[in-house]
């Protein structure tokens, strides 16, 4: 190119031996193809000028003159949309924008659309939220770094990470599997609340919160308790209304939990009452009659020689006139051996057609086990007392005492 200048200027048009001119046109035009838009323009206002100096069509140089300053004008907005999105943070956008430019210039420009398109890619891939996502988008980071020749540090340092990221999230997830196959629930729950309050949202490697959801709501499912099962589905709730998803099926289970709570609180106090009730019409039946005023009653006889050693009492009891009250049973009577009130009591009336035969007619027997540790020759004990187990004070009772 310089030495068609060189003999272009040195000689006259008569002295042309080659059509120097059409030369150096064509040549700068070519060259100007191959350049940079600046110097394109450069080449073909050149190419342009020559060509009317020497009385050449100024086609292709005119055009393609044009065409240079249509695509620096079309760069130059190409800057300013860039500049736009990268200000506002809409990289994917511009990973998108760069890609198409890539793709469809067909001559070199001046433009920095690789380190553009590379820095855009790490940028995309920071604000991903998927792990596997953010990894291919540094992958195409560090081949376009490597395609142009660009620094790869910052997409493999970024690669590095989140390799690491996605070697914990398998490892975690396989242990969530693990102890759901085992029933480990307490566990399991432990663990991802664990996880969730260790990091922020944004670095959570699975959907933690809906995991703890469903972890809640089978251990709730796996209790026989139905307390213990309400408090689950409680904080499975709980969980779906702080982490903003649906919690239906939480609450659902939670309704017919207390439902069923309430259901047996009220069999339960209904089952209370009952014993209750019971219990007081026993004691009623276990009350000791009322004696009337004026009661007497007494021991007439006392016999131990029995063995296994058993007390015989024979007993009267009277009213003031002196009428015998035989409408008493085993609950109307008490007997204390040695102060000690004795057990397994037994009562008879005597035969009727004895009565008028025994001295004060003795119209009771009431008999009851002594301690073993009575003689076995059936001595009687120091101290032997049988009564009416009289509860009105008005009735004056005379017990006897058999020593």
């Amino acid at each position: 190119m310089a030495d068609l200048r060189a003999a272009l200027k040195d000689r006259a048009p008569g002295e042309w031996h080659y059509p120097l001119a059409e030369w150096l046109v064509e040549g700068l035009v070519e060259w100007g193809k191959k350049s940079a838009p600046r110097d394109r323009e450069r080449y073909f206002r050149e190419a342009l000028e020559l060509a009317r100096e020497h009385g050449l069509k100024p086609e292709p140089a005119r055009s393609l003159l044009d065409s240079v300053g249509r695509e620096l004008k079309r760069q130059k907005e190409l800057e300013d949309q860039v500049g736009e999105l990268r200000q506002s943070g809409q990289w994917l956008r511009l990973v998108a924008l760069v890609r198409r430019e890539v793709e469809s210039s067909q001559v070199p420009t001046a433009l920095p659309l690789d380190r553009w398109l590379y820095e855009a890619l790490c940028r995309a891939g920071d604000g991903m939220e998927s792990l596997e996502e953010r990894r291919q988008r540094y992958r195409e980071a560090l081949g376009v770094a490597e395609t142009h020749g660009l620094d790869r540090d910052a997409a493999a340092g970024r690669l590095k990470t989140v390799e690491r990221a996605l070697d914990r999230s398998n490892k975690l997830g396989a242990e969530i599997k693990k102890l759901r196959d085992q029933r480990a629930h307490g566990e399991r729950v432990a663990l991802l609340r664990f996880e969730l309050e260790g990091s922020p949202r944004a670095e959570w490697l699975h959907p933690l919160d809906r995991w703890l959801y469903e972890a809640l709501l089978e251990w709730g499912d796996s209790l026989a308790d139905p307390e213990a099962s309400r408090s689950k589905y409680a904080r499975a709730v709980e969980t779906g209304r702080a982490y903003g998803f649906d919690n239906q099926g939480a609450a659902l289970r939670l309704k017919a939990a207390e439902a069923d709570l309430a259901r047996r609180k009220r069999l339960q106090a209904e089952e209370q009452q009952l014993h209750a009730d019971r219990s007081r019409l026993e004691a009623e039946r276990n009350r000791p009659a009322d004696l009337p005023r004026g009661a007497q009653a007494g021991i007439a006889r006392v016999v131990t020689d029995h063995y296994p050693p058993i007390l015989v009492a024979y007993l009267w009891v009277e009213d003031a006139t002196g009428k015998p009250l035989l409408d008493l049973k085993e609950k109307d009577f008490r007997v204390r051996v040695d102060g000690a009130q004795a057990q397994s009591l037994a009562m008879a009336l005597v035969r009727r057609e004895l009565v008028g035969q025994l001295p004060r007619s003795w119209p009771f027997l009431v008999t009851a086990r002594l301690s073993q540790t009575a003689d076995r020759k059936g001595h009687a004990t120091r101290s032997i007392m049988a009564a009416p187990n009289a509860t009105d004070p008005r009735a004056r009772l005379n017990p006897v005492q058999a020593r």
